[in-house]
Order: C-alpha cells, then sequence, then structure tokens
C-alpha cells in the first residue's frame, strides 16, 4: 500500500476547511451533544498545535487561544448552521 503525504500547510488549509463545513451542518447542531463539542475543542486544539509548529518554523510569535472568541464564534457558528446562513 502506498501512502501519500501532502505537505503540512496544505493539510492545515484543508482541516480548517473541513472544521468549517462540518460546524455549519445543521443537523450537527440541532441540539449539540456535549460530546460533539468536546472533540471540537480537541481538534481545535490540535489545529492551533500544528499551526504553531508552522510559525516556529518561520520564527514568528505562537498563537494562542482565546475563550472568549472561540466561544462567540463557536455559538455563531452553531447558529448559522441551526438557521442555514453563512455570515462573517
Amino acid at each position: 500500500m502506498r501512502h501519500l503525504l501532502m505537505p503540512r500547510r496544505e493539510f492545515l488549509l484543508a482541516a480548517g476547511i473541513t472544521v468549517g463545513t462540518v460546524v455549519t451542518n445543521p443537523f450537527l447542531f440541532s441540539h449539540p451533544p456535549t460530546t460533539d463539542l468536546e472533540k471540537f475543542a480537541h481538534l481545535r486544539a490540535n489545529l492551533l498545535e500544528m499551526v504553531n509548529e508552522e510559525r516556529a518554523v518561520e520564527k514568528v510569535q505562537p498563537l494562542a487561544m482565546d475563550p472568549l472568541a472561540t466561544r462567540v464564534a463557536t455559538q455563531h457558528a452553531i447558529e448559522m448552521a441551526m438557521h442555514e446562513f453563512a455570515s462573517h
């Protein structure tokens, strides 16, 4: 079996798009189970770690998770999914 490797930055871009697509799925968040929100928190933490590894390669400061911004963004994503719209 041959494994195809994707450059890390392409993976991070694809993963970010995938998370956005999943989060805006109206069926997923009609009544969001706690375990799904915990999985997203874990996924966000992993993506942040990978982004910061890339930032370290470029010798720039790491990013940090902002709890208030994360709560607001998550709530907005849930509202967009429940009401079937996309907006910043």
